[in-house]
Protein backbone atom coordinates (compact mmCIF):
# COMPACT_ATOMS: atom_id res chain seq x y z
CA UNK A 1 0.00 0.00 0.00
CA UNK A 2 1.35 3.09 -1.17
CA UNK A 3 0.75 6.54 0.91
CA UNK A 4 0.42 10.12 -0.78
CA UNK A 5 1.63 13.10 0.18
CA UNK A 6 0.97 16.32 -1.98
CA UNK A 7 1.05 13.79 -4.87
CA UNK A 8 4.28 11.80 -4.00
CA UNK A 9 3.96 8.13 -2.82
CA UNK A 10 6.12 5.78 -1.06
CA UNK A 11 8.41 3.61 -2.38
CA UNK A 12 7.29 0.28 -3.17
CA UNK A 13 7.55 -2.23 -0.04
CA UNK A 14 10.06 -4.49 -1.73
CA UNK A 15 12.13 -1.48 -3.62
CA UNK A 16 15.69 -2.56 -3.66
CA UNK A 17 16.99 1.21 -3.33
CA UNK A 18 19.39 2.56 -0.71
CA UNK A 19 17.08 5.03 1.97
CA UNK A 20 18.40 8.31 1.60
CA UNK A 21 20.52 8.76 4.89
CA UNK A 22 23.49 5.77 3.26
CA UNK A 23 23.40 8.06 -0.18
CA UNK A 24 23.68 11.29 2.10
CA UNK A 25 26.86 9.17 4.54
CA UNK A 26 28.32 8.79 0.69
CA UNK A 27 27.74 11.88 -0.43
CA UNK A 28 29.44 13.41 2.65
CA UNK A 29 32.32 11.30 2.60
CA UNK A 30 32.99 12.88 -1.22
CA UNK A 31 33.17 16.20 0.20
CA UNK A 32 29.03 16.94 -1.73
CA UNK A 33 27.88 20.71 -1.20
CA UNK A 34 24.09 20.29 -1.41
CA UNK A 35 21.19 17.04 -1.19
CA UNK A 36 17.63 17.68 -2.64
CA UNK A 37 15.35 14.31 -1.71
CA UNK A 38 12.39 14.54 -4.30
CA UNK A 39 9.73 12.71 -5.68
CA UNK A 40 10.64 11.11 -9.07
CA UNK A 41 8.39 10.14 -11.93
CA UNK A 42 11.46 7.99 -14.04
CA UNK A 43 13.00 6.12 -10.75
CA UNK A 44 11.43 2.60 -9.88
CA UNK A 45 11.52 3.63 -6.10
CA UNK A 46 9.42 6.63 -7.31
CA UNK A 47 11.88 8.94 -5.28
CA UNK A 48 15.38 9.76 -5.82
CA UNK A 49 18.07 11.81 -4.18
CA UNK A 50 20.05 14.51 -5.87
CA UNK A 51 23.27 15.12 -5.20
CA UNK A 52 25.38 18.62 -6.15
CA UNK A 53 29.36 18.88 -6.57
CA UNK A 54 31.05 21.61 -6.93
CA UNK A 55 33.75 19.89 -8.72
CA UNK A 56 33.86 16.75 -10.76
CA UNK A 57 36.83 15.05 -9.47
CA UNK A 58 34.18 14.65 -6.15
CA UNK A 59 31.96 13.21 -8.51
CA UNK A 60 34.27 10.51 -9.12
CA UNK A 61 34.73 9.71 -5.22
CA UNK A 62 31.17 9.68 -5.07
CA UNK A 63 30.17 7.56 -8.04
CA UNK A 64 31.71 3.42 -7.34
CA UNK A 65 30.35 3.74 -3.46
CA UNK A 66 26.94 5.01 -4.55
CA UNK A 67 26.69 2.51 -7.76
CA UNK A 68 27.68 -0.40 -5.06
CA UNK A 69 24.16 0.45 -3.47
CA UNK A 70 22.07 -0.13 -6.33
CA UNK A 71 23.39 -3.96 -8.16
CA UNK A 72 24.05 -2.92 -12.03
CA UNK A 73 23.62 0.82 -11.63
CA UNK A 74 26.21 1.94 -13.68
CA UNK A 75 27.09 5.81 -14.42
CA UNK A 76 25.64 6.96 -17.69
CA UNK A 77 23.72 10.50 -19.14
CA UNK A 78 20.68 8.81 -18.34
CA UNK A 79 19.81 5.49 -19.25
CA UNK A 80 20.88 3.57 -16.03
CA UNK A 81 19.42 3.87 -12.44
CA UNK A 82 22.16 6.59 -11.31
CA UNK A 83 22.63 9.58 -13.78
CA UNK A 84 24.56 11.97 -13.78
CA UNK A 85 24.71 15.83 -15.37
CA UNK A 86 25.31 18.99 -15.09
CA UNK A 87 23.13 22.01 -13.91
CA UNK A 88 24.69 25.25 -14.24
CA UNK A 89 27.84 25.37 -12.24
CA UNK A 90 27.17 22.14 -10.29
CA UNK A 91 27.51 18.80 -10.97
CA UNK A 92 24.37 16.17 -10.12
CA UNK A 93 23.96 12.88 -9.36
CA UNK A 94 20.70 11.76 -9.19
CA UNK A 95 20.16 8.00 -7.03
CA UNK A 96 17.26 6.53 -6.73
CA UNK A 97 16.34 5.67 -3.09
CA UNK A 98 13.80 4.03 -0.66
CA UNK A 99 10.98 6.74 1.27
CA UNK A 100 8.99 4.74 3.56
CA UNK A 101 6.38 8.17 4.34
CA UNK A 102 6.58 11.44 2.69
CA UNK A 103 8.01 13.89 3.80
CA UNK A 104 5.25 16.70 4.70
CA UNK A 105 7.10 20.12 4.04
CA UNK A 106 5.97 23.53 4.78
CA UNK A 107 5.23 24.08 1.03
CA UNK A 108 3.20 22.46 -1.48
CA UNK A 109 6.03 20.84 -3.33
CA UNK A 110 7.42 17.75 -1.81
CA UNK A 111 11.03 18.02 -1.61
CA UNK A 112 13.91 18.59 0.30
CA UNK A 113 16.93 20.62 0.12
CA UNK A 114 19.44 20.43 2.47
CA UNK A 115 23.77 21.77 2.76
CA UNK A 116 26.14 18.95 3.05
CA UNK A 117 28.45 19.48 6.41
Amino acid sequence: MSVSVAGAVSSPPSCPAPFPGEVRRLAVAAGADWLCLRPSVRSFSRWCVVVYFSSRAAVSAFAAPVAGLLPGAAFSAGVSSVVLRRCGAWWCVSVPVSVLFPLVPVSRCPCLFAPVG
